[in-house]
């Protein structure tokens, strides 16, 4: 009889130390991330799109959600080739004042290699000083390409289209 009460109680200790360790484990992972936490900015973002060769090009300007009221403006020019059809397709005023610009300045496209568009975003503010402001380009790469600058600089980019098969 005192045989088959070990028996038993040996599963019960056995569960209550695995659940020990589990435990112990979980406190010392959230301890060891708990501190690894980062603030990060909450952003305000608009975007204009513009339209290359029937090819939509959107360059979405961020800027952090305290300086959206400090923006006097943000001008996003985009340099094409003297040979292409341009146009903007949509401006959005919602966040801050915005503009899009299209400059055929850049050498003709010879039709054959990818459509190459450059670009600069100005973001002026209001009280001259200077804060965080990112660019998020998507064109014909699969991927969106982000960069980064600050208020009151040129932020040059580059933006792609692809050749129609």
């Amino acid at each position: 009889m005192l045989r088959n009460l070990t028996e038993t109680a040996a599963p019960a200790a056995s569960r209550w130390l695995l659940a020990l360790v589990l435990g112990a484990f979980g406190l010392a992972f959230f301890v060891l991330h708990a501190g690894s936490a980062s603030a990060s900015i909450a952003w305000c973002d608009s975007d204009p799109i513009i339209q290359v060769n029937g090819q939509l090009v959107s360059a979405v300007i961020s800027v952090p959600v305290g300086q959206k009221d400090n923006v006097e403006s943000a001008v996003v020019i985009f340099h094409v080739p003297s040979n292409v059809s341009a146009k903007v397709i949509f401006v959005d005023q919602s966040a801050f004042p915005e503009q899009a610009k299209i400059v055929k300045d850049l050498p003709r496209w010879n039709g054959h290699d990818d459509l190459k568009i450059e670009g600069e975003l100005q973001v002026t503010s209001r009280d001259g000083g200077d804060f965080d402001v990112r660019l998020t380009v998507r064109d014909a790469r699969e991927t969106p390409t982000v960069y980064y600058g600050q208020a009151n600089d040129d932020l040059d980019f580059v933006a792609y289209g692809r050749v129609r098969s």
